[in-house]
């Protein structure tokens, strides 16, 4: 009888020490994700407005905030439109928890004048992966 008590009190430990963590941990890495959020939603308006906001426009707005930047040779996912020229990486802080560094950071598309196009993650016609 006492090893069955024994059992069920380690369980309850266990039990109380996970929901403990998770309710815990959950409200900091909700914060810190509003955090990330607010801060790229911040950077966008920081931009200049510009019929043709160029890679050196946003590269200039990165480096006053102390925010990494690189020019990106492609990217590896499937997006829309298909005649991207340029890509321009900028990673945002603070950075998301338990993130790839690709999550902590904001992607901007040029045409092939050098201006700032919208884009999304896409696949089918008119996009990267056709198929």
């Amino acid at each position: 009888m006492r090893r069955f008590g024994a059992i069920v009190s380690l369980l309850l430990l266990i039990a109380f020490g996970y929901f403990g963590c998770k309710h815990m941990f959950s409200g900091w890495e909700s914060s810190s994700t509003d955090a990330h959020s607010d801060a790229r939603r911040a950077f966008d308006a920081a931009l200049p407005e510009s019929e043709c906001l160029s890679a050196d426009e946003i590269r200039d707005v990165a480096e006053e905030w102390g925010w990494a930047v690189r020019d990106e040779e492609g990217f590896g996912w499937c997006v829309a439109p298909a005649g991207v020229s340029a890509w321009l990486r900028v990673t945002v802080e603070p950075p998301l928890p338990f993130s790839t560094d690709d999550e902590n950071a904001a992607f901007y598309a040029f045409d092939a004048e050098g201006c700032s196009i919208p884009w999304r993650y896409a696949s089918g016609e008119g996009t990267t992966c056709p198929n």
